[in-house]
């Protein structure tokens, strides 16, 4: 710029000046500034441009701090991040010993330790008391005789007599009044056998049972002698009778060479309704198991823990079953000390805190393990152990001395049988020459329906042996009688008579062993018809004697 300019301008804004100020509080400052404006300069012109902003100025001196303000309110929870889990610490040092613990609860009995040693062979015991009446041997139950007469029987329609027994096991048959009377229900077999004398008219026995008629003999020839026999199988109550009864006008032969003779016996006691009725092919299986129970009744169920000791409490228990025992063996080598006892009653549970579960962290490895703690007090006895298995059986000791003898026993039950089978068949009917198997009207017995009179066949059930005998008139006035028994189709046992007058009883029996599904019958081989009616019944009985199953 030029200099003269300059100092135009200087002189020139220099007159602008106002030379007074007004005080007025009246005059605004727009209206003082042109007044003074008006001395010396015209009238002002139109604003100019506005002009560029300045630069900034200095920033000032920070000022003193304030007074606190007033709390703000409480800001919103803001959001917590999880940080990852740290890494495994170190292995800690083994803690201070701890305390010595209260004694513990008595702990639970230990395991059945293993079976000891034998011990050596005690020293013979004394003698034991004498016992109490045992019971009989099985089997008491017995009924069995055989009435035999010498001489001759003349009294005609009167029960026959007899001279002597042969056997009267039970005595159960009266040789005076000629009467069996039944004191043990059962099936009995009975069976009779006699000489008839041919001067004389007819001779015509039978079999009565309570007046019934059960088995006959009846011979009408006149001539010479022969042996008729009869016999029969039937169940009997107590107090029923059985008897032999001369029913025709014959006097009955009887001497020491030629005997009349009238046997009888129990083939099944059907007095017990549980050994007896129905028989258990396991009865005998049963009888050992109580025999074992019998002996484990001997060990002692419990053990004494008062001043009683263990030995004191055995014996007493096996006193009521056995006689005294031996001295005691040499002790056993004590057992091992139980466990520590339960962990006490843990304390009453504290205040919960407030927290914030933090994930689990890994497992720390296992410390060192501590000191042994002091030595606890020893606990009480435990109750004893199980009883151990079964030792080995022992050296044969001493023989002891034979006991004084025992008074007799009430009577015992009989022994088992494993199965029962028996039958008499009946037929009161004339067999024609038609029929081959002869069959038959009714059944006098049937146990185990083991017999079929519709087919006239008896089928074994149960392997043994077994007793079969039949009985039946023959007519005179017609060609012989011949009649077979036979076992599947073979011939066991016969009865033939070939006599063409008079009539005569014929019976044959025989003992054989049979197997599951062996059949028997009466076949009748001759061209005569076979006599049956209700006095002269035809009769075919048996009866398992042995079981062999």
């Amino acid at each position: 710029m030029n200099p003269l300019a300059s100092c135009a301008l200087l002189v020139g804004l220099l007159t602008c000046v106002p030379t007074t100020v007004s005080t007025t509080t009246t005059t605004t400052e727009k209206e003082t500034v042109p007044n003074s404006c008006y001395m010396c300069c015209g009238t002002p012109g139109q604003p100019g441009q506005p002009g560029q902003p300045g630069q900034p100025g200095i920033p000032g001196t920070a000022g003193a701090f304030g007074p606190a303000g007033i709390p703000g309110s409480k800001g919103d929870r803001g959001e917590f991040t999880r940080g990852e889990t740290g890494a495994r610490g170190q292995k800690g040092q083994p803690g201070d010993d701890g305390f010595k613990g209260n004694k513990g609860s008595e702990g639970s009995p230990g395991k059945q330790g293993p079976l000891g040693r034998i011990g050596p062979q005690g020293v013979k015991g004394n003698n034991g008391s004498k016992g109490e009446p045992g019971l009989e041997l099985p089997q008491t139950r017995k009924s069995a005789f055989t009435a035999v007469r010498t001489t001759h029987f003349t009294t005609a329609s009167s029960i026959i007599t007899f001279t002597t027994m042969e056997i009267n096991i039970g005595e159960d048959f009266d040789k005076n009044n000629g009467k069996f009377t039944c004191r043990v229900s059962g099936v009995y077999h009975f069976m009779f056998s006699l000489l008839t004398i041919g001067s004389q008219a007819n001779t015509y026995v039978t079999m009565m049972l309570n007046d019934r008629i059960i088995a006959t003999v009846h011979r009408g020839d006149i001539n010479g002698h022969e042996q008729l026999s009869s016999g029969t199988t039937v169940p009997l109550n107590v107090g029923d009778q059985v008897w032999l009864y001369n029913d025709g006008v014959r006097r009955v032969y009887g001497s020491a060479g030629h005997p009349l003779t009238f046997t009888g016996f129990l083939i099944y006691d059907l007095n017990y309704s549980a050994a007896a009725t129905i028989m258990n092919p396991y009865l005998a299986s049963c009888a050992l198991l109580v025999g074992l129970l019998n002996i484990l009744t001997c060990l002692p169920t419990t053990v004494s823990t008062t001043a009683a000791t263990e030995k004191e409490t055995v014996r007493e228990a096996c006193s009521m079953c056995c006689g005294s025992p031996g001295q005691p063996g040499i002790p056993g080598i004590p057992g091992t000390h139980g466990g520590a006892g339960p962990a006490g009653a843990p304390g009453s549970k504290g205040d919960r805190g407030e927290f914030i579960r933090g994930e689990t962290g890994a497992r720390g490895q296992k410390g060192e393990p501590g000191n042994d703690g002091l030595k606890g007090n020893k606990g009480s006895e435990g109750s004893p152990g199980k009883q151990g298995p079964l030792g080995r059986i022992g050296p044969q000791g001493d023989k002891g001395n034979n006991g004084s003898k025992g008074e007799k026993g009430e009577p015992g039950l009989e022994s088992p049988q494993a199965h029962k089978s028996a039958f008499t068949a009946v037929r009161t009917t004339h067999v024609p020459t038609t029929e081959s198997i002869i069959l038959f009207t009714s059944m006098e017995i049937n146990i185990g329906e083991d017999f079929d009179k519709t087919n006239g066949k008896f089928t074994c059930r149960f392997p043994g042996v077994y007793h079969f005998m039949f009985s039946f008139l023959t007519y005179g006035s017609q060609t012989d009688t011949y009649v077979t028994m036979r076992l599947n189709d073979r011939k066991i046992a016969t009865a033939h008579r070939s006599a063409i007058s008079g009539y005569d009883q014929v019976s044959s029996g025989t003992t054989v062993q049979l197997n599951v599904g062996d059949q028997v019958w009466l076949y009748n081989e001759g061209s005569r018809r076979v006599y049956g009616d209700i006095h002269h019944p035809l009769t075919f009985t048996g009866f398992l004697v042995y079981d062999m199953n």
